[in-house]
């Protein structure tokens, strides 16, 4: 792994490192609020069919949690230079919450930790097409690199979102 000091460091199939202000192209939308993100961690978790489970009663006990994570795929200006950063697989958290509304109701307990649209980050990834033109070789800004997501890590503060969810516009805490 390489930490990227120039544009030169962006190498067809290097693994890099690098640290710049993130923008979601297009954002990912976490699945409580509906609200843009760069990237969400989702954990939801059904009431438990055995009273006692994990340490309460059955109103609040967990038999099993769901957690899926999902990145959106984004772009840098690193060196007056266009990064593109596209994860190497995507989830639906918006389907996955909903199947799993559907599936428990009002007894569904999930929160959400994203990682806002915009914001500086620290990627780690594989250069996959290196420097290319797109388009005319006219283009001022000399083609875009990609890079394929490894790690992600956000450099400024992350907003969570713990809820019930939604019953008939209520909230249920």
């Amino acid at each position: 792994m390489r930490r990227v000091r120039n544009l030169a460091d962006f190498v067809e199939g290097r693994r890099v490192v690098f640290e710049a202000r993130a923008v979601a192209d297009p954002p990912l939308i976490e699945p409580l609020e509906r609200t843009p993100c760069l990237a969400a961690v989702y954990r939801a978790w059904p009431p438990a069919t055995t009273v006692g489970v994990d340490g309460a009663s059955a109103g609040g006990s967990r038999g099993f949690e769901v957690r899926a994570e999902a990145f959106a795929p984004f772009f840098t200006d690193t060196f007056g230079h266009r990064v593109r950063v596209l994860p190497a697989s995507d989830e639906d958290l918006v389907a996955r919450h909903d199947a799993l509304l559907a599936a428990y109701g009002i007894n569904l307990r999930c929160e959400v930790l994203a990682v806002p649209a915009s914001c500086r980050v620290r990627v780690e990834g594989w250069v996959r097409c290196g420097r290319r033109v797109r388009g005319s070789p006219h283009r001022e800004d000399g083609g875009e690199i990609e890079v394929e997501l490894i790690e992600l890590r956000a450099l400024e503060p992350l907003f969570e979102v713990p809820r019930a969810v939604a019953v008939e516009g209520t909230y249920e805490e």
